[in-house]
């Protein structure tokens, strides 16, 4: 089975379509996966474990093109023929269009047997073919209130896959990994200090908080919370980042990061924070994608049913006003006062209840405001994604908050160990890059931080005298002459045994513990 997945553009939207991809290899382990997106999307979906190919084109390009210089035209369309001409090769069987109207034109050309989510016919234009999408389709259109699905379950149910088949994947590189911990250690963070992420803007201004908002709960986080504040966005969001850190007076404890990171880079600063307070942005699926929860805060614009963050334990505050959810901000009569119905105290308050479903003994307060709620978000196999309101919040056996197994330090698909073993792996990425820079103080302090990545991964195989056998056998020999070379200053052989012997004999520890079962 040939299947071709078409999401452009937009890339909150395109890790949305994750789950589905998942689903699809679940249902046919044995075919192949194909994605089309956009050339400045493609990191998105490059290193996703279930698509086997990634085509694009330069839609921004083209779509500039055709607005602003029309003697472009035959180019373009000579460009799009080879193209597609290109992909009908493939003989796609199954084209699920996740783009609308573009996509369905492009799935009608390729020919597949079977289109879904929406397709093209020369005698009646864009039209739906199977009942999900059709079923969407008319509820957004006549009364969008009445949904209570998320999109991205709406994907499953439209590529024909079980309902909550898998969560919102994004796998951050190594090298990602680094550069973002080289980000915030340059901005002055310490591997123990807690941080919270903080994206202000959005795509419009009508969904915009606004920086006061923002800059009294930073100040809130820093002197109440003790914790680092990391700013995140575009480079168009910098004058928004710059304007709250005039709001709060000082750059102390605030790392900006603003306009400073590519969405791999962005994986990976979030993985490290502990939390992302945000409104609905593509940052907010990017900390879902890579198991760090949300804060998220939902105005009369933009509907957490539909585009909440997907997964369990996501907190979601909403302004419910009756004029909500809105199809047409842009002639707001009200001034847009969902805007200002979430203030920070509802903010801080939310902090705090997150901070508490990391514990042990969860005790929720009675939320008191009904004009504002809060909500908790629960992924469920075979099902769509609940929105519960915190005060039914009360009962940690129904599996509501498994949030502690979700944070930076548990990251889904691993144990102590494993985890332990990424950190490593990612310190000695980043010393042979000090090495390559000829940075020695860096490279000195980067083989320090090794030996503490080192030791936590050793102590992950402490209680079983076969682990102490194993250590003792394999691994401190290794360990010895790391040291021995270092203290020689024989940088090349410390990078040698680093990389292809000491990492080697890591590996091998985790497998024989997935063989021993106790992974």
């Amino acid at each position: 089975m040939n299947i071709l997945v078409i999401r452009m553009h937009r890339f909150g939207d395109i890790l949305q379509v994750t789950p589905m991809l998942q689903g699809l290899k679940q249902k046919f382990p044995d075919g192949s996966i194909s994605f089309l997106t956009g050339s400045d999307m493609t990191d998105l979906i490059s290193c996703n474990p279930d698509v086997d190919e990634v085509f694009s084109i330069p839609e921004k390009e083209h779509r500039w093109f055709l607005k602003n210089r029309p003697e472009q035209y035959s180019r373009i369309y000579n460009e799009l023929y080879d193209f597609l001409s290109e992909l009908r090769q493939r003989n796609f069987q199954l084209i699920i269009n996740r783009q609308y109207e573009f996509g369905g034109l492009v799935a009608w050309l390729l020919g597949a047997k079977e289109i879904r989510g929406g397709a093209f016919s020369p005698e009646r234009g864009f039209v739906f073919t199977d009942d999900a999408s059709k079923e969407l389709f008319e509820t957004v259109r006549t009364e969008r209130s009445r949904n209570s699905r998320n999109l991205v379950d709406w994907g499953c149910r439209i590529a024909g896959v079980p309902l909550g088949c898998g969560e919102m994947l994004f796998r951050v590189p190594g090298a990602a990994r680094s550069e973002a911990q080289d980000l915030l250690s340059r901005g002055g963070a310490k591997d123990d200090n807690p941080l919270v992420a903080v994206q202000m803007g959005a795509a419009r201004s009508f969904r915009q908080w606004g920086t006061e908002n923002y800059a009294r709960v930073i100040e809130w986080l820093i002197r109440e919370r003790d914790r680092r504040v990391v700013l995140l966005g575009s480079e168009d969001e910098r004058g928004l980042a710059e304007a709250t850190v005039r709001c709060l007076g000082s750059e102390d404890d605030v790392i900006n990061l603003t306009g400073k990171t590519d969405f791999k880079t962005l994986g990976g600063v979030l993985e490290r924070c502990q939390y992302l307070i945000t409104g609905d942005t593509g940052t907010m699926h990017m900390a879902a994608s890579v198991g760090t929860p949300v804060l998220a805060l939902f105005y009369g614009t933009a509907y957490p049913w539909e585009t909440g963050p997907y997964g369990t334990g996501h907190l979601v505050l909403y302004a419910d006003e009756p004029c909500s959810p809105c199809l047409t901000p842009e002639e707001c009569p009200c001034g847009h006062r969902c805007l200002k119905a979430i203030t920070p105290r509802h903010v801080c308050a939310a902090f705090d209840i997150a901070e508490s479903m990391r514990g042990e003994n969860i005790q929720f307060p009675a939320w008191p405001d009904e004009a504002v709620r809060l909500f908790v978000t629960r992924r469920r196999s075979g099902s769509d994604q609940l929105l519960i309101p915190v005060n039914n919040c009360d009962d940690r056996e129904e599996g509501l908050l498994p949030l502690p197994a979700r944070t930076a330090a548990h990251r889904p698909g691993g144990d102590d160990m494993e985890s332990a073993m990424r950190a490593f792996s990612n310190q000695r990425d980043l010393l042979v890059r000090r090495f390559c820079l000829g940075d020695r103080p860096s490279f000195i302090g980067a083989f320090s931080e090794l030996v503490d990545r080192l030791h936590a991964a050793v102590r992950c195989l402490d209680g079983s005298r076969h682990h102490e056998e194993t250590l003792a056998r394999e691994l401190m020999p290794t360990i010895e002459e790391v040291y021995t070379a270092f203290q020689s200053e024989d940088f090349v052989t410390v990078l040698d045994i680093v990389q292809y012997r000491l990492a080697p004999v890591m590996e091998g520890l985790i497998r024989k513990r997935r063989s021993h079962g106790t992974i």
